[in-house]
């Protein structure tokens, strides 16, 4: 709640929170006003990119930090073991703001750009 009160308080036009992972939180965001965007990648492409950043290591290392995401990634969507629950939290938040990423950056853009414009918000002005 710190990141999106504090954007409240700066009186920003806007804003991102990022990672939330509670349900309790995107209720908070719905209720002050903010428009959650449920932004999710395929395990294959999360593990992928989690795989690139162990450059270096060994494959026996690789091998078992690979698992060791993939049963993290397993344990949070289903809410088993850490109280997360992300799949509570997708269904929390409005089905017009979910999108699917591929690895096309332009798509995750255009996407975005769609739930800002039905929400009545300018498009994204700055693409890194």
């Amino acid at each position: 709640h710190l990141a999106f009160n504090d954007i409240l308080q700066q009186r920003h036009h806007g804003g991102v929170v990022s990672s939330i992972r509670h349900v309790a939180e995107v209720e908070y965001v719905l209720k002050n006003g903010g428009i959650p965007i449920w932004i999710e990648a395929s395990l294959d492409f999360r593990t992928a990119n989690y795989a690139r950043q162990l450059a270096g290591k060994t494959e026996e290392e690789i091998k078992a930090a690979l698992s060791a995401f993939k049963q993290e990634e397993e344990i949070q969507s289903q809410g088993t073991g850490h109280h997360l629950n992300l799949e509570a939290v997708k269904r929390t938040i409005p089905e017009s703001n979910h999108i699917i990423r591929t690895n096309n950056i332009e798509y995750l853009y255009t996407g975005i750009d769609a739930v800002l414009s039905r929400c009545g918000l300018s498009k994204i002005t700055s693409r890194y």
